[in-house]
């Protein structure tokens, strides 16, 4: 059976999990203030915790602006900061800094940090041994309908982040031809 912070998959509440897609849909014309007034109504959060959640992921200064306006990275802080109202205990992101320059990715680096280091637990996909390397107590990689896994003790013992990422899968059947 699958568990997730030790109870059975489907048994946790709309407050536990919180997703946020690498390419979520903006509503253009809506404030940034509002999205997350709207995300707090809907969860029944105070609205007073939307400054402080924004003020988290970075994004206080432009809650002004209408959410079309945004860079991409001023967009993930908006999504970060309606995950943050919620005050959930996991975050799965889905390569929540591609596209995002250095000091965006930096910034949303450091929310995710404080938001472990109060409790939570990030997963996220991504394609940047950059963000594992820096990111991660531990990954896990899918290859060939097997998981393995990559820890710091591993890299202690001389383990080599790239050549893990970077092997090739074993040949199988199929894949030889005579």
């Amino acid at each position: 059976s699958i568990t997730l912070a030790g109870r059975p998959i489907g048994t946790h509440s709309n407050h536990d999990l919180v997703f946020i897609t690498d390419r979520p849909g903006v509503y253009k014309h809506i404030l940034s203030y509002d999205f997350l007034l709207f995300s707090a109504k809907m969860h029944a959060k105070p609205v007073e915790d939307i400054i402080h959640c924004a003020q988290k992921a970075g994004c206080a200064h432009f809650l002004d602006k209408p959410m079309g306006s945004l860079s991409r990275g001023q967009r993930q802080a908006v999504y970060l900061a309606a995950a943050f109202l919620v005050n959930p205990k996991i975050m799965v992101l889905d390569e929540p800094t591609v596209g995002l320059d250095p000091l965006q990715q930096k910034r949303i680096f450091q929310a995710l940090q404080a938001f472990c280091k109060e409790g939570g637990a990030v997963l996220f996909s991504t394609h940047s041994l950059y963000e594992v390397e820096h990111m991660c107590d531990t990954l896990y990689m899918l290859t060939d309908k097997k998981i393995e896994a990559y820890t710091p003790a591993l890299a202690e013992k001389g383990g080599d982040l790239a050549a893990f990422f970077t092997k090739d899968p074993p040949l199988n059947n199929k894949q030889i031809k005579a």
